[in-house]
């Protein structure tokens, strides 16, 4: 693609600067309402602080509370520990610092591509995109660090630089899903470059055989480390595939909408001129992924984006160099005020929720004083789980997602919404061998139980009703 005039990458820089300073805008409701934001920082915390309790077999499982957590995660968490970081700063501040550092990682990929025009308009965009603002708010934080290591190891792949090796060794043992779309890209583009040329691209594929390898030792020391990995591959073709936790198909395209009408003109010149790089080839292959549904097409959404915004990036240039001046720069304008006004309109939507009020927050926090020190804490909703289990400071118990399940989904659902305060006692002596001392924690955001009862006495309030009871032992 051609370069465009000094003075028209002045105004795309200008207009990155402006996108860089909105972007940034996430960070400001953090420090104002001083709560982590999404659903996960608990788990991440509590992972954080039970790798460092691991040492030195820092790459080890790091709980069985956090089965799925890959090893680079354990040993990044800790490094990052080790230089100053505490978990707090890491799953709070530290998170911003990567989701505006992966604009920067788009540059590189897109440079390799295109050129630097491209690479501004692609990382503008990223920091306008309200999917990628979505990510940042759920506290999808090895999602982050996939996306990173994704874009730079395709950067890499593109430069032919040794340094791929580490970088995708990196990607396989932070997150397999971001490891899988990064397998997928690269096979095809081996496929399509053997088309191309008439010949099996022998070397090419052995390489990509070398980077998995390269990825095993860090998965030996635990157990069923294969199955592990290969689990997301399994369940790829099924019927029965999970979608993961994030926005759903109608709502991806709507919040997408702006710059995949933008980059039509890009998908018409790429097919024309068979212009099949790794840039086109994962767009197609999230389009792919989100019309078959495939294993986690939700999540993998992130990385569709990724690839619509690239593929936007291009479209703009090719606009600007190709329609008349005044067109092109008032479709551009227009463009970018409308993604600019809907970014912000979402984020000052979402910004200030959070799945967890300010009051319980600091309950939870405070529970280690506020109960004995041998305490465990029964949660009753998956809303609160992650925010006890990694704040508290004491044992918790969840259903169907933490260690010591004595009851099934009938007996729990049992509990929560019997009328029978006798059959809850009786139930609830199952659980007394596993700790003397136990408290039941019931949040705002969740149906309530019929409490208290003559084995469960409130002994703490909030503004609106009892949020924490002790069992009374028969």
């Amino acid at each position: 693609m051609n370069f465009v005039s000094e003075k028209i990458e002045k105004i795309l820089i200008a207009i990155f600067c402006i996108a860089l300073l909105i972007g940034s805008y996430r960070l400001v409701w953090y420090f104002v309402y001083n709560i982590p934001y999404g659903y996960d920082p608990g788990f991440f915390r509590y992972g954080i602080q039970t790798s460092l309790e691991a040492l030195p077999n820092i790459a080890a499982p790091t709980s069985v509370y956090l089965p799925y957590n890959e090893p680079l995660y354990g040993i990044l968490t800790t490094v990052l520990t080790f230089i100053g970081y505490s978990p707090d700063t890491i799953v709070g501040p530290f998170l911003w610092f990567l989701s505006i550092f992966t604009a920067f990682c788009i540059y590189f990929f897109s440079k390799q591509s295109y050129n630097r025009s491209v690479w501004v308009v692609a990382a503008s965009i990223f920091l306008l995109s309200i999917v990628q603002f979505q990510e940042y708010w759920w506290n999808y934080w090895r999602n982050i660090l996939g996306i990173i290591f994704l874009i730079t190891s395709l950067g890499l792949v593109l430069r032919k630089s040794p340094l791929a090796i580490l970088t995708i060794a990196g990607l396989f043992t932070i997150h397999r899903p971001s490891a899988l779309y990064f397998a997928v890209v690269v096979l095809l583009a081996v496929i399509v470059l053997s088309i191309q040329q008439r010949k099996i691209q022998w070397k090419q594929i052995g390489i990509v055989l070398l980077w998995g390898l390269v990825a095993l030792p860090l998965y030996f020391n635990q157990l069923g480390f294969l199955t592990d990995m290969i689990e997301p591959l399994s369940t790829t073709f099924g019927g029965n595939t999970r979608s993961g936790t994030f926005v759903n198909s109608r709502e991806f395209f709507y919040l997408i909408f702006p710059y995949f009408l933008v980059l039509i003109p890009a998908i018409f010149r790429k097919m024309e001129k068979k212009e099949f790089d790794m840039i086109f080839i994962g767009f197609l292959v999230g389009l792919a992924w989100s019309v078959f549904r495939l294993f986690f097409y939700n999540r993998m959404f992130v990385f569709f984006d990724l690839f619509v915004i690239m593929m936007a990036a291009y479209s703009v240039i090719y606009i600007v160099l190709h329609l008349q001046k005044k067109i092109g720069y008032t479709i551009i304008s227009i463009f970018f005020v409308l993604q600019g006004w809907l970014y912000i309109s979402h984020a000052y939507e979402y910004a200030s929720r959070h799945s967890i009020s300010r009051e319980e927050f600091d309950i939870v926090k405070n529970l280690n004083i506020l109960v004995p020190e041998n305490s465990t804490i029964l949660s009753t909703h998956r809303i609160y789980t992650p925010w006890i289990l990694g704040y508290s400071g004491l044992r918790t118990l969840a259903p169907w997602l933490l260690e010591n399940q004595i009851w099934d989904e009938s007996k729990w659902n049992t509990f929560y919404y019997t009328a029978d305060d006798t059959t809850r006692c009786t139930m609830i002596e199952e659980y007394h061998s596993l700790s003397e001392n136990l408290y039941v924690f019931v949040g705002d955001n969740q149906p309530k139980l019929i409490l208290p009862s003559s084995c469960f006495r409130p002994i703490l309030s909030n503004t609106s009703h009892p949020i924490l009871y002790e069992v009374i032992w028969k």
